[in-house]
Formats: structure tokens, C-alpha cells, sequence
């Protein structure tokens, strides 16, 4: 389904460069060329980008598979609490309201009397996944957004085609001075692209190594029986290393 909007998508695509060949310079041949190369942009992604990449990589990367690092440093501290004056087996009931699964299954883990090197390799190697999926999602995104300016080098040979073909032209059509407006156009859009793209990659890489090294932190304090107040400290100090999540 997706692949064939893509394809119509890139016909309307070569259609709208072909037409535009026949408008003036002007506010009108700028947004036509605005329009095409969007259009181009969406056909080039459209057929690039793979369901298995957007099940697998993307998808599970954008949705967030961890919760916010402050919200689990709060979680952390009530449950460090809570088994501090009413016992290890008091951990079940608070246990269900948590909704992060990971987390949950961590603290079913320290139920059942696994002790913390046992557990910590569990969080390493999930924070281990989380950065290969932000990798790979860098990586496949990194190659699309490199053909953005095919889209408007395309636009500007059906220009320049237009232009260098024999017969009688009208003077004001559009001249060999606009030929590479569609291809300047193109690099703006792959600058922005690629600028949204790594910022929120980044963003994501950033918020996991967080909240996996509050995970840790947080984890082993309970099961070394750390004071709640001690333990909060701790954790607030690895969140306040990087102050821009600690309000997030």
C-alpha cells in the first residue's frame, strides 16, 4: 500500500518537473518548485524506507521504550521506602502499578532473591539494544536523506534539458539562471532533514543512557539495602549531569 502511494507519489513527482519547465520566473515557479521537490522527498522515502525498518527499528526507538528518568528516580525511591519499613514482600502491590515492563520484571527478578550481578548484565545489554537501535536508525536515515538532492537535480536536467532543446522558446520562460533552484531547494530540505533527524536520534541516546544508568544505580541500591535518602541522593546526582532531562 505504502509502496504504491510512493510510486504514484514519484509519477506526480516527474510530472510536476516536467511542468514546471513552461511557468515564468517568478513567486508561482518557486512554490511550484517548493512542491515538486517535496513531492520528490516523499516518493524517495516512501520507497526507501522498509516496514521491517519501521517495525523494528524505528518505530520501537521513536515510541520511547523507557519512561523518564525522573519518573523512575521517583518510583525508585518509593519502592527503596516502602521495602525499608515494611519488607521485601511488600514490593508485589507496588510492583503491579508500575507500568514500565522492564521494570517490573526487574523487580519480580529481585523478588525471586536475584542479586545484583545477576541483574545489572540484564540492563546493560537492554541500554546495549537501545544504542544499536538508535545506530541503525541513524545509519538507514543517514542514506535517505543523502539522496535528497537526486530530487531536485532531477528538476533542474528536465530544466536544463528544456532550455538547451532546439526551437523558439518564449522570453519569459523560466532561464539557465533558475536551472538550479530546484537543486539548491533540494540541499535546504536535506539540511533540515538531516538536522530534525540528529537531533532527535541524539535526544533519544541520550535519555536511555540516562535512565538505564538511574536503572543500575537504583537497582543496586535496593538490594544492598542503600538508606532511601542516600539512594535518592545518588540517583538525583545522575540525573542532574545532564540538568536538560532532570525537568523533562
Amino acid at each position: 500500500m505504502i509502496k504504491g502511494i510512493a510510486g504514484f507519489t514519484f509519477i506526480v513527482f516527474l510530472g510536476l518537473s516536467w511542468f514546471q519547465c513552461g511557468l515564468s520566473p517568478g513567486i508561482s515557479f518557486f512554490m511550484m518548485v517548493l512542491l515538486t521537490t517535496l513531492m520528490g522527498v516523499i516518493a524517495l522515502f516512501g520507497l526507501g524506507v522498509t516496514q521491517g525498518f519501521m517495525d523494528e527499528v524505528w518505530g520501537p526507538l521513536n515510541s520511547g521504550a523507557t519512561q523518564g528518568s525522573v519518573k523512575l528516580a521517583q518510583q525508585i525511591e518509593s519502592i527503596a521506602t516502602l521495602i525499608r519499613q515494611d519488607g521485601l514482600l511488600a514490593l508485589e502491590a507496588k510492583r503491579k502499578e508500575i507500568r514500565d515492563p522492564f521494570f517490573r520484571h526487574l523487580l519480580k527478578k529481585v523478588m525471586d532473591g536475584f542479586e545484583s550481578k545477576d541483574l545489572v548484565p540484564l540492563i546493560q545489554n537492554r541500554a546495549e539494544k537501545r544504542m544499536d537501535l538508535a545506530n541503525l536508525a541513524s545509519d538507514g536515515l543517514g542514506r535517505l536523506t543523502g539522496l535528497v538532492p537526486t530530487v531536485g537535480l532531477i528538476q533542474s536536467l528536465f530544466l536544463l534539458a528544456e532550455i538547451l532543446s532546439p526551437g523558439n522558446r518564449p522570453a519569459d520562460l523560466v532561464g539557465v539562471s533558475s536551472v538550479f533552484l530546484p537543486f539548491l531547494v533540494a540541499l535546504v530540505i536535506q539540511l533540515i532533514f538531516e538536522t530534525g533527524f540528529g537531533r532527535l536520534i541524539s535526544q533519544r541516546r541520550e535519555e536511555d543512557q540516562v535512565y538505564f544508568v538511574v536503572l543500575e544505580e537504583g537497582l543496586t541500591g535496593i538490594q544492598q539495602g542503600v538508606n532511601p535518602d542516600l539512594l535518592s541522593d545518588r540517583i538525583r546526582a545522575r540525573i542532574e549531569v545532564n540538568p536538560r532531562w532532570k525537568d523533562s
